[in-house]
């Protein structure tokens, strides 16, 4: 599916978990990238290391999920042709609103 997009994190603090602030957060190495209409991302000339995959978007009509972060993943020499495949699948908005990947509206309070 067109339109999701994703920012890729390199662990470089050596805290467990993703670090995106603070003092000492881990390096994003991507500004962000789109699926495309077959629904592919793909992040070339990733070193090995440790990553994080961080979906920032999704496709008007879905919402994005609490958990956005995928990872630790680890990308060294032996990983089959140097790729890392994650297969994530987005829900559509139950109120059938896409927010543009803002996720559903809270009720007024």
């Amino acid at each position: 599916m067109r339109g999701a997009v994703f920012e890729v994190w390199k662990e470089t603090n050596s805290t467990q978990g993703l670090q995106t602030r603070g003092i000492n957060p881990d390096r994003k190495v991507t500004e962000g990238c789109a699926t495309d209409r077959d629904g592919v991302c793909t992040f070339p000339g990733l070193e090995e290391g440790w990553y994080y995959v961080v979906e920032t978007a999704v496709p008007e009509g879905y919402v994005l999920p609490r958990n956005r972060v995928r990872g630790p993943l680890h990308l060294e020499e032996s990983t089959p042709d140097h790729l890392l495949v994650i297969t994530l699948e987005n829900k559509r908005d139950d109120q059938g609103k896409g927010g543009k990947g803002k996720g559903p509206k809270r009720p007024a309070e």
